[in-house]
Formats: C-alpha cells, sequence, structure tokens
C-alpha cells in the first residue's frame, strides 16, 4: 500500500498538478493541507505522522505568499509562536514539496535544505 501512496504522490506532485498551485496563494495553508489531492501528495513526501505533525503546527497561520518558484504556507501553534512552527513549500514549475516543523520534538525537515525558500529558512535554526 505504502508503494501505492508513494507512486500517486510522484505522479501527482507533477508540473501539471503545480500548473494551479498559484491559485492558493492568499488562502489560508490549511486549505492546501485539507485538500485531498494534495494530501495525498504530502502523505507521499512526509508520511501521516509528518502530515498531522504540519497540521498540529500549523494551527495560527499566515496567508500562502509566493517566494520565486515556491508557494509557501508557515503557522505556529496557538500561544507558542516561536516555540512550536511549521511550514511548508511547493514548487510551482515542479510540484516538488519541502515541509519544516520546528516544536518539542525539535526541527524535523522533508525535502533538500539547499532548496528551502527564505521564507522557510528561519525554522531550521535553534
Amino acid at each position: 500500500m505504502r508503494f501505492i501512496v508513494f507512486v500517486a504522490a510522484l505522479f501527482l506532485a507533477s508540473p501539471l498538478m503545480a500548473q494551479g498551485i498559484s491559485r492558493w496563494i492568499g488562502q489560508g495553508p490549511s486549505e492546501i493541507l485539507a485538500d485531498e489531492s494534495w494530501q495525498v501528495q504530502f502523505v507521499g513526501v512526509i508520511g501521516n505522522d509528518g502530515l498531522r505533525r504540519l497540521q498540529d503546527d500549523l494551527v495560527v497561520e499566515e496567508p500562502v505568499v509566493r517566494d520565486g518558484d515556491w508557494i509557501v504556507g508557515t503557522g505556529c501553534a496557538p500561544h507558542q509562536c516561536g516555540d512550536v512552527m511549521g511550514g511548508f513549500a511547493i514548487s510551482i514549475s515542479t510540484g516538488e514539496i519541502l515541509a519544516v516543523v520546528h516544536d518539542d520534538a525539535g526541527i524535523k525537515v522533508w525535502g533538500d535544505l539547499t532548496h528551502l525558500p527564505g521564507a522557510l529558512s528561519g525554522m531550521v535554526v535553534e
């Protein structure tokens, strides 16, 4: 079953799927994380536990913004901003997904740190 989810995530996280990603700019990151087609992609990259952790750490959210080739969603946990944060980036051209959480369990990054947009880079330092 994991193989099927992984293959589905690779297929869906394609330039074709990414073409409509700009429509999320200005929306809440939780809206992308609640979208079933994007959930499949996130699970393929960060797993179910990673998705839940990201959703928990993105309760107080900033609107999705564009950062170069990326759309970026960030947020934090209520009354814990600065200590419990999360964010993700999706490449507009390739559909690549990057995610970061910074909470009591530490810092976790999914994806290539060298591709991390500036809007997320502040989350990877303690």
